[in-house]
């Protein structure tokens, strides 16, 4: 009898491990479906990055690519690790806001709790990241006036996940010329996870490229740079100036500071990037943007409980057009207010758990004016002191002043 209870529960587990797997669904409850209501969401929203070929590992742009990382997708909405755009809504107003709306929110979230439906197929013109083979369609702003590539293509080698490159692109300008826009279309959008674009007209990052074997070169400690022509991150678009310009030099060098990185789907492989610029140059005559460093004095560092503070008085009356946040590692928020001379207190931006690996430019929605006489308040929160000797919160602003210099339209003639 024995004996016989055994042979028998043997084979019962042999059925069993011999049976077809079986994979466990939720029960369909959520009323949204991905191609009816997700997949806007996606287009719109995600589609920079998590499209065939681009930065993120994978895509969202067709059921079958999407629904396997449903609740992957959830919690990094929920955490707001998603989109990586770090401006608080309602605290300033931006140009290209790139969080998801509460109802936006509300459709992918039910989507992945309700059993992720898939819906019914519908006809959909080309989405913007599938690629189009007409050059001119592929820049966000139209045609540019002048096109500028890297020099030489660079290959982040097959053992490498990771790099920051700067690249000197020399920009032919043969008179000081007002540029309203730049355009960054990346070489290997896979790998290419951001870049800022700096104007030098003093040669030296020409020098140091002089000085690397391989196209470009590793910024050494303390290299410094003239403006901020350009921040680029994947699926952000680029913006046109209404009524100001920025000022590229005659002869000056474009430098590009890329920061490649690979995701496990590019693992062990070589990859090649030569990323181009399209600029696109003012026809006739405006201010000229400058830029101003908002950052802490010597010695002024997050005290014991992680809280840093200070500000700055403006001596000038200004137009605030635009920051660029550099924010050390740690830092739990980040927040400017501008206080005029009465006492009234504008938000300017908070950045929540800002990430340094997603720097790029905030715009505002409206030119912010403030009067000479107002003071920026800075506040930031680290979860623990920083280690660098860098200063800890650092701002560039894009403004225009008072009674600011002009840079006269640019030639008929152009590189």
């Amino acid at each position: 009898m024995h004996r016989t209870i055994v042979l028998v529960a043997a084979t019962l587990a042999l059925v069993i491990a011999l049976a077809p797997a079986t994979v466990a669904h939720k029960p369909i409850t959520s009323k949204y479906t991905y191609h009816q209501d997700v997949f806007p969401v996606f287009e719109a929203k995600c589609s920079g990055c998590h499209a065939p070929d681009a930065v993120a590992p994978m895509s969202l742009l067709t059921y079958e690519d999407a629904y396997p990382w449903a609740q992957s997708i959830k919690e990094e909405l929920v955490n707001l690790s998603m989109p990586p755009w770090q401006a608080e809504s309602g605290f300033g107003a931006f140009k290209h806001g790139g969080s998801l709306t509460a109802k936006e929110l509300d459709i992918v979230v039910e989507w992945s709790n309700g059993g992720t439906p898939e819906g019914e197929p519908v006809d959909r013109p080309p989405s913007h990241a599938d690629g189009d083979d007409d050059e001119s369609a592929a820049w966000i702003l139209g045609p540019p006036s002048v096109v500028l590539t890297m020099p030489a293509a660079y290959t982040l080698a097959a053992d490498t996940l990771g790099a920051t490159r700067y690249f000197v692109i020399p920009s032919g300008f043969a008179r000081d010329t007002p540029i309203r826009a730049v355009d960054v279309r990346p070489g290997a959008s896979a790998i290419v996870r951001s870049v800022i674009v700096y104007v030098d007209s003093t040669g030296a990052a020409a020098a140091l490229d002089a000085e690397d074997p391989e196209p470009g070169f590793e910024a050494p400690a303390g290299f410094a740079t003239e403006q901020i022509l350009a921040a680029w991150v994947p699926g952000q678009q680029a913006v046109a100036l209404d009524a100001a310009a920025f000022h590229v030099p005659a002869g000056a060098d474009l430098i590009l500071r890329i920061a490649y990185k690979k995701t496990w789907t590019y693992e062990g492989l070589a990859v090649e990037d030569r990323t181009a610029l399209g600029l696109h140059v003012w026809e006739q005559t405006v201010p000229t943007i400058e830029a101003m460093t908002l950052q802490p004095s010597a010695g002024v560092v997050p005290d014991a409980a992680g809280n840093l503070r200070f500000t700055h008085d403006l001596t000038r009356d200004v137009e605030l057009l635009a920051l660029v946040p550099d924010i050390a590692p740690g830092a739990l928020v980040v927040q400017i207010l501008a206080v005029g001379a009465d006492g009234r207190r504008a938000p300017i931006i908070r950045l929540a758990s800002p990430r340094p690996e997603w720097r790029t430019r905030y715009w505002l929605q409206s030119p912010l004016a403030l009067s000479s006489g107002t003071r920026l308040e800075v506040q930031a929160l680290f979860a623990e002191p920083p280690s660098s000797a860098e200063p800890p919160v650092r701002f560039l602003l894009d403004l225009v002043a008072s009674g600011a210099p002009v840079t006269e339209a640019a030639p008929d003639e152009l590189p």
